[in-house]
């Protein structure tokens, strides 16, 4: 999906688009919390998985400049491919007005 986008990286980076898009969701999902409150329990899932060995959360600034660079369109292409109604037309009160 990042790659379908134009997103990809051109080098390794630190803070890879794929992760970048993990990281973004993650913001939505605890969005009380801090940059890198959210990284951290996004790497802890990460590193108990095996995925992620020796690294290490970045530099807020790092953060936001990585949110920058990914852009709107991942996250946009997402979101078009996968949000749906979870309901049928026949679910009693699924639909405002029908």
């Amino acid at each position: 999906m990042v790659a379908a986008c134009g997103c990809a990286e051109q080098r390794r980076r630190l803070l890879p688009a794929r992760l970048v898009v993990y990281f973004v969701l993650g913001l939505a999902l605890f969005s009380p919390a801090p940059y890198l409150e959210v990284m951290r329990h996004l790497v802890e899932g990460l590193r108990g998985q095996g995925l992620l060995g020796g690294w290490h959360v970045p530099a807020k600034s790092s953060l936001f400049r990585a949110r920058q660079r990914l852009g709107c369109e991942p996250l946009r292409v997402l979101f078009a491919s996968t949000a749906k109604p979870m309901a049928t037309e026949a679910t009693p009160g699924a639909f405002w007005r029908g």
